[in-house]
């Protein structure tokens, strides 16, 4: 069997020469990674030597397609040459395709009496066509085995519960309902506690403050308060500026007092002059005689 590995938009094949002239015979299996992931895909098989084209559409109900990506190789590029293989899909407005892989060689076979098989590779509009007939017998028989019950099993085990989906999108409000009858009045409920400050809310407590008032009288002075400690001494203070000269002032006219206190003074002053002098005097006759005593 021929493996075509499909990365992207790259096709790599597992095989470079086969034999001519094969019918039915050659399998190829394509491996798409999940860039193709639901994507309708279409095997197309070229041979530019014979100037032939053909298609396999890989969906179920097509005569050429095996199931899980695998089809055969059309006969009719199959008569020798070069042999390019490549993938495109669709899925609803996206068309997907491979760059054309290596040619394989299809080298001539040693029996030339081959014949021609019966039947030709259907265009693709035969394969729709023949996938769409398949798709619809399938439907009618599954659709007439549950008409008959055939289709109805014995009651299984309960499932596990599934994960929770997403919220969905809220729907649109509907119309209000008519008033209902008013109800029997409940019983008297019990005395709750008081309610105190702190079970108002900032919004309350603002809805309750109302706008400030005029400002009130001027209220009567308090007694007079204890003498405070006494503070730390301040800093000094800068020098002031030297005052302006003052008036010159009354001759002072010495008092008989004072004249006695001057006297007493300058007397005082001479006396002690003279003896300073006497005892300088000694002191100098002393030096002079020896040290000896007058």
């Amino acid at each position: 069997m021929i493996k075509a590995e499909i990365l992207d938009h790259k096709l790599k094949l597992n095989i470079k020469v086969i034999p001519s002239d094969s019918v039915k015979h050659f399998k190829i299996k394509f491996y798409f990674d999940e860039t193709w992931h639901g994507f309708t895909k279409t095997a197309v098989f070229s041979n530019e030597e014979l100037n032939v084209k053909t298609a396999v559409i890989l969906e179920e109900g097509n005569p050429l397609y095996l199931g899980d990506n695998t089809c055969y190789i059309p006969f009719e590029v199959m008569k020798g040459g070069l042999l390019n293989v490549s993938v495109s899909g669709i899925r609803e407005d996206r068309v997907i395709t491979t760059i054309p892989s290596e040619p394989i060689i299809v080298k001539k076979s040693g029996d030339t009496s081959a014949d021609e098989p019966d039947s030709y590779t259907p265009e693709q509009y035969e394969q729709l066509v023949s996938i769409y007939n398949e798709t619809k017998a399938i439907a009618e028989s599954v659709r007439e085995d549950a008409d008959n019950g055939l289709l109805k099993g014995e009651k299984g085990d309960k499932g596990d519960k599934g994960d929770q989906g997403e919220q969905g999108i809220q729907g649109v409000q509907g119309i209000q309902g008519v008033r209902g009858p008013r109800g029997e009045k409940g019983d008297k409920g019990e005395r709750g506690e008081p309610f105190t400050y702190d079970d108002f809310t900032d919004a309350q407590l603002s809805a309750l403050r109302g706008p400030k008032g005029d400002e009130g009288d001027r209220g009567p002075r308090g007694l007079q308060g204890e003498k405070g400690e006494k503070g730390e001494q301040g800093v000094q203070g800068i020098q002031g500026n030297i005052g302006p000269k003052g008036e010159k002032g009354d001759s002072y006219i010495l008092t008989e007092r004072d004249k006695l206190e001057i006297a007493d003074t300058v007397r005082n002053e001479c006396f002690s002059d003279i003896e300073t002098a006497l005892d300088n005097i000694i002191v100098i006759q002393n030096q002079i005689l020896g040290g000896e005593n007058i």
